[in-house]
């Protein structure tokens, strides 16, 4: 179905809702799989885990700096 993606370059970009509307996280190397039959290059299970936990920590600094 998709074969492995070498770069890891690729940036993914967050965009924040509630409270924190307006505001980004951008998550930087993040290993993409590409499918073969459209060519559509998807995170992998371990880079869809990293941008969840850099959102995360995004999240967290977004609201201390709110408060």
């Amino acid at each position: 179905m998709a074969e492995r993606f070498t770069h890891l370059c690729r940036k993914d970009t967050v965009d924040l809702t509630g409270r924190l509307a307006g505001r980004r996280v951008d998550v930087y190397r993040v290993e993409l799989d590409r499918c073969r039959q459209c060519g559509h290059l998807m995170p992998t299970p371990e880079g869809q885990a990293k941008v969840k936990r850099c959102v995360k920590v995004g999240k967290k600094i977004f609201l201390k700096s709110l408060d």
